[in-house]
């Protein structure tokens, strides 16, 4: 995973983790006309995915009890500590979405941004985040468009069409 990080996120520096902000605060801005993410005092919220930590640092800045999770201890790792040295509460997990969410908590919202076109098995992910949502909870993801998607990465081993996705999220029971 390092080298991936590496090029993608760079080192780790918390000039990386205030680009990463930057570029989600334009992220939630868009997102703000569905749902309120500027006051997030009494929310819980996790991001599936985390990397840098940049949306989560953002979301703990506005009040939200932040959990954030990804599958690479290097970047657990570093994401904690740069949560830590900016004074940042957030709450670092290691696991596989398509195996389960071993967090006791139910959150108010669960986002994974540009995480579901990696995973081999989307529809157990998409599962498993809608079981640890609670009843008013709101899922939120970002993908490529199979018809759009001009990128040459490896690892998108799940691109769709936007009705495909549509298709999987009304199957698991989202509206």
């Amino acid at each position: 995973f390092s080298s991936y990080y590496k090029k993608n996120v760079g080192n780790f520096t918390i000039k990386d983790l205030e680009k990463s902000i930057n570029w989600f605060s334009g992220w939630f801005a868009y997102l703000q006309k569905f749902v309120d993410f500027k006051k997030g005092r009494g929310r819980k919220v996790l991001e599936i995915g985390c990397s840098i930590g940049g949306a989560s640092c953002l979301l703990a800045d506005r009040g939200f009890n932040v959990f954030a999770s990804d599958t690479s201890d290097y970047a657990l790792l570093r994401a904690d500590d740069l949560a830590k040295k900016t004074g940042r509460s957030i709450s670092f997990h290691n696991f596989d979405v398509q195996k389960g969410i071993p967090i006791k908590e139910k959150f108010d919202v669960i986002f994974s941004f540009e995480v579901i076109e990696h995973l081999k098995n989307p529809i157990v992910a998409i599962v498993n985040m809608r079981k640890k949502l609670k009843e008013s909870g709101i899922l939120i993801c970002s993908t490529p468009d199979k018809n759009y998607d001009l990128s040459s990465d490896p690892t998108h081993i799940s691109v769709m069409t936007k009705k495909e996705w549509i298709a999987i999220f009304n199957k698991v029971g989202f509206q």
